[in-house]
This record gives C-alpha cells, sequence and structure tokens, in this order.
C-alpha cells in the first residue's frame, strides 16, 4: 500500500509505501492502521 504524507519540515507531499514507514517511522504506520481498519468479529 502506498500512503500520501506531508512533510512537516517543508510542507511537501510524499508517497510512501508500508516498508519504507515500518523502517523510519513504524509508530505512523501503526497510527494509521488502527484509525482505518475496523476489527468486525465473526
Amino acid at each position: 500500500m502506498l500512503l500520501t504524507i506531508k512533510d512537516w519540515s517543508d510542507g511537501k507531499e510524499v508517497m510512501v509505501d508500508n516498508k519504507f514507514l515500518k523502517a523510519n517511522d513504524p509508530l505512523l504506520l501503526i497510527n494509521f492502521y488502527e484509525q482505518h481498519l475496523k476489527y468486525s468479529p465473526q
């Protein structure tokens, strides 16, 4: 999955993938998934 995030230092939007975020900012990746995935027990 590719995500578009805004770089706070210069305000530019950049596209990053899961591998990049996992290596460089794992908490941002976890926060994204927590906000966007829903658990539904079956």
